[in-house]
């Protein structure tokens, strides 16, 4: 409610489009003004003339030591980087919550090893070609074990040595595998087998184990409580025996767990039935009783979607999000989960890995730590390969990382020998070489828009790179719809030895992306260092009319004849309705619309009267006649 001494004023504006047009525009009259005509005055000796201007409207620009760079310069504004370790995802840069180091996409690049570098990945090879479908490694010594068959595993003792293959026991099938440095873990459904270079000869562990993994000093088991699948977590002593009889916790048959790792003082794991999941948090020791704990509720997974891995890093737990649709489609999503002081758990999504919809599933995928990196496995990371995404444990953002030479579910990645290698389910174990780096990468920028919808002039790129070494180059695509086309520029490739670059774009668009191939000669890294767009804006004008409005008493048409309102007291009475104009919108009949038939919408500005002498013949000489100057301004044309 208002206070008592304010005064609350409803002003009512017109609406322009219920005034027809004055047909006589042209013929009769020289001006039309909501349906009304009027003839000007003419005297520029007097400052009475009819004016049409366009007038551009550059803000005054006044740089200060907290003015960017950008804001300082007259004409030009630029859209830059310098650092691109805040990760892809981002498709607008001039957006409240964007950031200048953050992009739409990249293939084959690494945006977070070095700030202020975005350059060609380490390169990868195929260690083995296997067909297996159960494709899991582990690393116990310096040596790489995977499953190589239903009954067998198989070890490497070097980058590109031999595998030989161990039989763990006939007639099983090796659901999973694990190690805890010393051995390695083989779960069978049944039993579970312990082994390091031969074979084992008998089951360690009798516990109907579907997945084992070596966490909180411990063998950590999903097993079967009663039907196919593993419902109950529980954990094995050195023995193979249950440390707690019945396990930790038993979820109703036909659930699934699956396993987690360790962070915050909880292991954390994730159990599922139909869409409902849930991840669980075991806080580590024991009670004042003596007993273990029981494991709890951390965090209820987001409604239709259910934990498929979980892991740990950087003081976060991981958890690959899988929401289905249909038998074979479905929705994927990487999620960060903070730990609270109790062990419980905050979620948000740091990567969709696939659309709700797409038609690879993308269900199963890895992770693994890895220095400042999060790993994750990628099913399809780019069109026919599958790959190992990062996400920074420093920035935040995440990136495409390895790629591997065809696609299919990423079951495993492991660190081995100081490098990170991964396995894809009936393709092969893939490796990084530390000695050799991408021959081909992709940038794709955010969109350029200025935070603006109006058009512009995207003027030019400017690229500074590290000295490109021979067959190194960096080449430039333009796009303006958004990214569905990419159009490479004149004179875009910069070469050999270069350290700068500028390229012509030259286009009018409202917004515009950049797309930056990288292409390496496989001993280099091809370092980006520095990107900058120019562009300036266009069609910030509006369109100001003065029109002097004669409003005397008897005044003569176009025609010659007398005007029909003629009269004493006509012109006053004129100028007094055109006063009233001052701040609405009116339709607006130009000198020209009998040519072009446009009416358009105008705000009335000011409006001065003037009363002058001027000479009328009609009245044998001279008269007081009122001049009704308005100034109407078509906003944005």
């Amino acid at each position: 409610m208002a206070a008592e001494d304010t005064l609350l004023v409803s002003v009512e504006y017109p609406d322009v489009h219920t005034f027809a047009d004055e047909n006589a525009v042209g013929r009769l009259y020289q001006v039309g003004i909501n349906g009304t005509g009027y003839m000007l005055a003419d005297s520029p000796e007097k400052g009475m003339e009819y004016k049409r201007t366009v007038l551009p409207l550059d803000p005054q620009r006044l740089a200060t030591s907290d003015t960017p760079f950008s804001e300082a310069i007259e004409r030009y504004s630029f859209a830059a980087a310098d650092d691109w370790d805040s990760g892809a995802g981002q498709r607008y840069y001039h957006r409240g919550a964007s950031t200048a180091s953050a992009y739409w996409d990249s293939v084959g690049l690494d945006p977070f090893t070095e700030k202020g570098r975005i350059k060609l990945l380490n390169a990868t090879v195929e260690e083995e070609a296997e067909t297996d479908t159960n494709l899991k490694l582990v690393v116990v010594g310096d040596d790489l074990y995977y499953v190589s068959s239903a009954t067998e595993v198989s070890r490497i003792t070097g980058h590109g040595a031999t595998p030989s293959a161990i039989t763990v026991a006939g007639g099983i099938t090796i659901n999973d595998l694990a190690s805890d440095g010393q051995y390695w873990y083989a779960a069978s459904g049944s039993d579970v087998y312990r082994g390091t270079t031969s074979t084992p000869g008998s089951a360690w562990s009798t516990e109907d184990a579907l997945e084992v993994t070596w966490a909180a000093g411990r063998i950590c088991a999903a097993v079967k409580s009663s039907g196919s699948t593993a419902n109950r977590f529980t954990t094995l002593n050195d023995s193979g025996a249950e440390e707690k009889a019945q396990g930790h916790l038993t979820l109703p048959v036909g659930s699934t767990i699956t396993l987690g790792d360790t962070t915050n003082g909880h292991f954390y794991f994730g159990g599922y039935a139909g869409t409902n999941g849930s991840i669980y948090a075991w806080k580590l020791g024991v009670d004042e009783s003596g007993d273990f704990f029981i494991p709890f509720e951390a965090l209820k997974m987001p409604g239709g979607m259910i934990p498929t891995s979980v892991a740990t890093g950087g003081g976060f737990v991981w958890v690959r999000g899988y929401r289905a649709e249909g038998s074979s489609q479905g929705q994927a999503v990487v999620l960060q989960c903070v730990p609270d002081g109790s062990g419980g758990l905050v979620a948000s999504t740091i990567v969709e890995l696939a659309a709700i919809g797409t038609s690879a599933d993308h269900q199963v995928g890895a992770f693994c730590a890895y220095e400042d990196l999060m790993l994750f496995g990628w099913k399809t990371m780019t069109a026919a390969k599958a790959g190992v995404g990062a996400v920074s444990l420093v920035s935040g953002g995440y990136a495409k990382w390895y790629q591997a030479a065809l696609d299919g579910d990423v079951t495993s990645i492991a660190i081995w020998q100081g490098l990170p290698v991964f396995a894809v389910k009936g393709r092969g174990i893939y490796r990084v070489n530390s000695a050799a780096f991408e021959t081909a990468g992709t940038l794709e920028t955010s969109l350029f828009d200025g935070a603006s919808a109006l058009f512009k002039i995207w003027d030019d790129v400017s690229l500074t790179m590290d000295p490109l070494g021979t067959g190194e180059s960096i080449e430039v695509e333009v796009t303006v719809d958004g990214g569905a086309n990419y159009t490479a520029l004149a004179n875009n490739s910069v070469s050999e030895s270069l350290k700068s670059h500028t390229v012509s774009i030259a286009k009018q668009a409202k917004e515009m992306g950049l797309k930056l191939t990288f292409a390496g000669n496989g001993s280099g890294d091809c370092a980006l260092t520095f990107l900058s767009a120019r562009f300036h804006p266009l069609g910030l004008a509006d369109t100001l009319v003065q029109v002097p409005v004669d409003c005397g008493d008897f005044l003569k048409g176009l025609n010659g004849a007398p005007l029909a309102e003629n009269g004493e007291g006509a012109g006053a009475l004129r100028a007094r309705d055109l006063q009233n104009l001052v701040q609405t919108r009116v339709r607006f009949q130009d000198i020209d619309w009998h040519v072009t038939g446009a009416t358009e919408s105008y705000e009335v500005e000011s409006c001065e009267l003037e009363a002058v002498t001027l000479y009328e013949p009609s009245r044998s000489g001279s008269a007081l006649r009122i001049i009704a100057k308005l100034t109407l301004r078509k906003v944005g044309s």
